[in-house]
C-alpha cells in the first residue's frame, strides 16, 4: 500500500510538469535549457558525450536486458513454492514478469513496458512475490536509459511497426532523439547511480568495518555471499597480504563512490579511474560475490554509458567487386557500434597511396582496413581477423578465423577466394547503396518534443529531494526525510548500504534440510554456502537471506520461529514436487561465529568453529 502511495504522488507531480511544457512556452524554453544545459555537461570533456550512432548499440543492450531478465523470473518460476501456483496474485505477477521480460527483449511496445518495470512491477508486483533487489534499483537507471534513447526503435518489432505505419511512433511513445538528448539521458541515469552511491558512502562513514576496512576480507570469507570464500580463506591463512589488499580495495570504494558523477564529466584519467573501477567492481559482484542479477545489470548500465567506438576502423574495398559489395554490405549490417568508416577504392585511391602506400593493384587485390587511432594497416587475412576482433557481433567469427590462422589453412582458404572473386562472383557497375545505423532517429508522427524534455526536470526535482535526505553524521546532518525523497524510488533512486555488519554477520547462523533418505536438500550447504535452489530470488531474498539476517543475536533453536516455519514448509513441499517423496525432513541449525576484525587489521586470520545449535524432525 505504502508504494501504491507513493507512485501515486509520483505520477501526480508528473502531470504538472508535462503541461506546463505543452502550454507555456516560457516553461518549454526552461526545460530546452535544462536538457541543454545537461548536454554541455556531458560533452564539456567529452565524460558522456552522446551520438545518435549508438542508438543500434542500446537495442542490443536491451536485448541483453530482457535476456537478463527472462533468466532472473525463469529461475523464480522454476523454484515457485507449490502453494504460489494456486494464489492468483502471486501468478498474476509472474505472468507479468514473464511478458514484460519479453517485450523488451523482442522489442514490442518496449517503451511502455519499461515505464511499467520502473512505476508498477518492480515497487508493488515484486515486494508482493518478495524478491524486491537493489538489482532493480539498477535496472530502473538502465530502464529510464533505455526509454531516452528509444532502444526500442532499432532491432525489434516496434521497428518494422513504425516503419509500416509511421503514425503509431507516438502511441509507442518514440520521440526525436539526437546527439544532446542522448547525452542528457547518460548524465541524468548516471546522477541517479552516484546519488545511491553517494548515500551509501555516507552510511559507510559510520561503519567501522568500511572505515577501518576490514569488511573486504569479511565479505569475501563469508560463505554465504562469497563463492570462493575457501579459497579465500586459504589466502588469507598463508598469504597475509591478501588480507591488506581486500582492506585497501575497501577503502578505494570511498572515492569511487564519490566520484562517480563528477570524475566522469571531468574526463580523462579520473573518468578512466571510474570505468575502470567500476568493471572490476562489477566483475566482483558478479562473478566473486552471489548478489542476484545486480552484477549482470551493471554491466548493461555501463555499456550504455561508456561503450562506444564510433568511426575507428577505416575499410578500403573495391566498390566495382560483387564479393566485396556483399561482404561490406554484411559489415555494416552488424556493425553496431559505428566502428567501420568506409572508404570505396573509386573515391579513395589518392588517400590509400599518399597515407598507407597502397598501390591500385593493392587495393583491387584485397580488402584493407586501417586503425584510425593508432595508423596500423591490415590486409587481406589479417584485415578479417582485426575487424572481427573490433565487431562485437563477429567476436566468435575471429576465433574461428584465429585458429585457422594457427593451422595455416585460414590465408591459403582465402588467397584462393581472393584471387578469383571477380571470376567467381563478377562486377557491378553500380555499388549497391550500404545499410548505416548512424541515421537521425527522427520518427514520423512523434511528438516535437523528445521525451527527456518532459522527464528532464521531474527527475531533477526528485533528485533533489533525495540529495537533501541523505544523512552526513560526520558533517553534523541528519537528512532532511520527505516524501519526495521516497517517491525517488521509481526513477531507481533509493537509499542502500551494502556490505555492512548485517551482511558480514549473516555468515554466523543456518540450517540445513535432509530427507528421509539423509539426502541434503539443495538449498544450503553443511558449511553454510548455497544451493542450487538460490537461483531463485523468491528462494534468496524473501527466504534463506531473511532467516540469516533475523537470526543474527538470537541465542537457541530458531524452529519455532513463523518465518523459518513457513521457509522449511515451503522448501520441503518444493523439495516433493520436483519428484521426491520424503515423510519427514530434519531441519538441523548451524553456528560459525564470524573471524575477528582487530586480527584481520594485524593481517591474520584465524577460523573459527562451526557448532550444531539443535536438529529438529518435522512433517509437513
Amino acid at each position: 500500500m505504502a508504494a501504491s502511495k507513493f507512485m501515486m504522488l509520483f505520477m501526480l507531480t508528473l502531470v504538472p510538469f508535462i503541461i506546463a511544457a505543452l502550454f507555456s512556452n516560457r516553461v518549454s524554453i526552461f526545460y530546452n535549457k535544462i536538457v541543454d544545459s545537461l548536454a554541455w555537461l556531458a560533452s564539456v570533456r567529452g565524460g558522456l558525450s552522446g551520438n545518435v550512432s549508438e542508438i543500434p548499440k542500446f537495442a542490443v543492450l536491451r536485448i541483453c536486458f530482457g535476456l537478463i531478465l527472462l533468466i532472473r523470473i525463469f529461475w523464480i518460476s522454476n523454484y515457485a513454492y507449490p502453494d504460489d501456483l494456486s494464489n492468483p496474485a502471486f501468478v498474476s505477477v509472474v505472468l507479468l514478469d514473464w511478458v514484460s521480460a519479453l517485450m523488451i527483449t523482442i522489442g514490442l511496445a518496449t517503451q511502455w513496458w519499461l515505464i511499467f518495470l520502473m512505476l508498477f512491477q518492480w515497487h508493488v508486483g515484486e515486494v508482493a512475490m518478495s524478491t524486491s533487489t537493489l538489482g532493480n534499483d539498477v535496472a530502473a537507471f538502465v530502464a529510464l536509459l533505455f526509454v531516452l534513447t528509444n532502444s526500442g526503435k532499432k532491432i525489434s518489432v516496434d521497428e518494422f511497426l513504425v516503419k509500416k505505419y509511421h503514425r503509431l511512433a507516438k502511441a509507442l511513445l518514440y520521440f526525436p532523439v539526437g546527439d544532446r538528448e542522448i547525452a542528457a539521458a547518460k548524465v541524468l541515469s548516471l546522477l541517479g547511480y552516484w546519488l545511491v552511491c553517494v548515500y551509501s558512502m555516507s552510511q559507510h562513514f559510520a561503519e567501522p568495518a568500511w572505515v577501518e576496512g576490514f569488511a573486504g576480507p569479511q565479505i569475501l570469507v563469508n560463505n554465504f555471499m562469497s563463492v570462493y570464500w575457501l579459497t579465500f580463506e586459504y589466502w588469507f591463512k598463508e598469504y597475509p597480504f591478501a588480507i591488506f589488499v581486500a582492506i585497501t580495495s575497501m577503502w578505494i570504494m570511498f572515492p569511487w563512490y564519490a566520484g562517480i558523477l563528477p570524475f566522469v564529466l571531468l574526463g580523462g584519467v579520473f573518468r578512466a579511474f571510474i570505468i575502470v573501477w567500476g568493471i572490476l567492481f562489477f566483475i566482483f559482484s558478479t562473478f566473486l560475490l552471489q548478489l542476484g542479477s545486480l552484477g549482470e545489470i551493471e554491466f548493461v548500465f555501463w555499456a550504455a554509458l561508456f561503450l562506444r567506438n564510433n568511426r575507428s576502423f577505416s575499410v578500403i574495398y573495391d566498390d566495382r567487386c560483387n564479393l566485396c559489395d556483399r561482404t561490406i554490405n554484411m559489415i555494416k549490417r552488424v556493425d553496431l557500434l559505428s566502428v567501420v568508416k568506409l572508404k570505396p577504392a573509386s573515391k579513395n585511391l589518392e588517400w590509400a597511396k599518399t597515407e598507407h602506400g597502397l598501390s591500385q593493384d593493392d587495393v583491387l587485390k584485397d580488402l584493407y582496413g586501417v586503425d584510425n587511432r593508432t595508423g596500423k594497416l591490415y590486409g587481406g587475412y589479417d584485415f578479417y581477423l582485426a575487424l572481427s576482433w573490433r565487431i562485437v557481433v563477429l567476436l566468435p567469427v575471429w576465433l574461428i578465423l584465429s585458429i585457422g590462422k594457427i593451422l595455416l589453412v585460414g590465408p591459403m582458404i582465402y588467397r584462393f577466394i581472393a584471387d578469383r572473386r571477380i571470376k567467381y562472383f563478377g562486377v557491378c557497375n553500380v555499388p549497391t547503396p550500404k545499410p548505416d545505423w548512424n541515421l537521425d532517429d527522427q520518427v514520423d508522427g512523434g511528438s516535437n518534443k523528445p521525451l527527456v524534455f518532459y522527464v528532464a526536470l521531474h527527475f531533477l526535482f526528485f533528485a533533489a529531494a533525495y540529495t537533501v535526505a541523505i544523512p552526513a553524521p560526520f558533517l553534523g546532518w541528519q537528512g532532511l526525510n520527505n516524501w519526495a525523497a521516497r517517491a525517488a524510488h521509481f526513477y531507481g533512486i533509493a537509499p542502500i548500504n551494502v556490505f555492512n555488519n548485517t551482511d558480514i554477520r549473516m555468515a554466523e547462523n543456518w540450517f540445513t534440510l535432509t530427507d528421509d533418505q539423509g539426502r541434503l536438500l539443495p538449498v544450503l550447504a553443511q558449511d553454510g554456502s548455497r544451493s542450487h535452489y538460490h537461483k531463485s530470488d523468491r528462494i534468496y531474498f524473501g527466504g534463506t537471506l531473511s532467516y540469516r539476517r533475523r537470526a543474527i543475536g538470537r541465542e537457541g533453536c530458531q524452529f519455532e520461529m513463523p518465518h523459518t516455519q513457513y521457509l522449511t514448509k515451503n522448501l520441503g513441499e518444493l523439495y516433493n514436487s520436483m519428484g521426491n517423496e520424503s515423510e519427514y525432513f530434519i531441519y538441523t541449525q548451524y553456528f560459525k561465529e564470524i573471524p575477528e576484525s582487530q586480527l584481520m587489521l594485524s593481517m591474520k586470520y584465524e577460523e573459527k568453529a562451526v557448532s550444531e545449535i539443535c536438529k529438529v524432525k518435522y512433517k509437513l
